[in-house]
């Protein structure tokens, strides 16, 4: 073979070889941009239909999608439509059934004690049955944004029921629980306002490896150990910071209850006891002696906070005598109870120190 010939099939190849790497060079950036559209076009599609899912499955507003908090929280709604403003005393109840309303009349009682304040009073209750310090620690945290006057914390009993696990399954978040499983992301998710799909993501997740199997875990003889003094601490403690970062007035209580000393679940149901109403047995807690245990520890730790921290806490265990005139139940009160209880604390609530007992 001539070598010219053997010269121009090198040049050819060369010539080839040159062209397909330019080509190739050339297509990088339009790869990446038809990749970068793709990704940005999958996960604007996902965040439409997480915003479609809470919207349709948890009442969410579809512009608005940290408001999902609601269907978890819908006590919350009545203070996130009528606000805290500076032309009234707003207070914040934090608690859980014995300041609500189908339990009780302390919200009455107090209502009716502060209506002749230098200002008009507005009270925010967000109290709720079954609730704990962490749910009014989510609550508080969610309500960010808003001033109130005082923030009054009463809780006690039902963190006590999150004993009631073997302590390999306990969490100091109470994640142990399905229900704090489902709640505690609200508030990892600080970009929910304007983010849906983190969210989403996570309770997708979440719905797929765990189970709802709580209730073959729970049992009252795993009561004994108390777990919750630590998470107790932590919750209000968490409180505490926030209403100090707040610049709001943290007023907080020790936890009155009654369990006679005669007590026993037969006698309770036969309407025997010391009790007015008899409207929920201890054993709805946990065992009466852990109850008992639990709750003088759980005052302990809210009169030491106030002491540390140098918050206002109101005697209610101290000066709440157990009796049937007083409650209803363990810890339920009754009519005197919830004035006695309205009483104590009005005014440490009220915009001046002219209200009296």
């Amino acid at each position: 073979m001539p070598l010219s010939y053997i010269l121009f099939g090198e040049i050819a190849m060369t010539s080839k070889k040159l062209t397909s790497k330019s080509i190739t060079s050339s297509s990088i950036p339009k790869t990446l941009k038809i990749l970068l559209i793709n990704i940005v076009v999958f996960f604007f599609l996902l965040e439409i239909a997480s915003r479609i899912f809470l919207s349709l499955r948890r009442d969410s507003s579809f512009v608005d999608p940290s408001s999902t908090s609601l269907f978890y929280y819908p006590e919350m709604k009545s203070t996130t439509v009528s606000p805290p403003s500076s032309s009234k005393w707003d207070i914040l109840l934090l608690g859980a059934s014995v300041l609500h309303p189908a339990w009780g009349s302390v919200e009455k009682e107090l209502k009716i004690l502060l209506s002749n304040s230098s200002k008009n009073v507005k009270i925010h209750n967000v109290a709720i049955q079954s609730h704990t310090t962490r749910d009014s620690l989510i609550k508080y945290r969610l309500l960010e944004g808003h001033v109130f006057d005082k923030v009054f914390v009463y809780h006690g009993i039902n963190d006590l029921r999150m004993n009631n696990y073997p302590e390999d399954r306990f969490q100091q978040d109470y994640s142990h629980v399905h229900w704090y499983r489902t709640v505690n992301p609200l508030v990892r998710h600080r970009e929910l306002s304007f983010l849906a799909t983190p969210f989403m993501v996570e309770h997708a997740w979440f719905k797929l490896t765990r189970k709802d199997d709580d209730e073959q875990y729970e049992h009252r003889k795993y009561g004994g150990l108390i777990k919750t003094e630590q998470a107790f601490h932590s919750n209000l403690k968490a409180i505490s910071n926030l209403a100090e970062k707040r610049g709001d007035a943290l007023v907080l209580a020790t936890y009155a209850y009654h369990v006679p000393p005669d007590y026993c679940k037969d006698a309770f149901y036969a309407k025997n006891l010391d009790y007015n109403a008899h409207r929920l047995p201890v054993e709805a807690w946990g065992h009466p002696k852990n109850i008992r245990v639990g709750l003088e520890l759980h005052n302990k730790i809210i009169r030491r906070l106030a002491s540390e921290e140098k918050i206002t806490c109101v005697e209610i265990a101290e000066h709440i005598h157990g009796e049937a005139a007083n409650f209803d139940d363990v810890c339920h009160l009754t009519s005197q109870g919830s004035r006695r209880f309205a009483q104590l604390l009005a005014s440490h609530l009220a915009p001046t120190s002219s209200t009296t007992e």
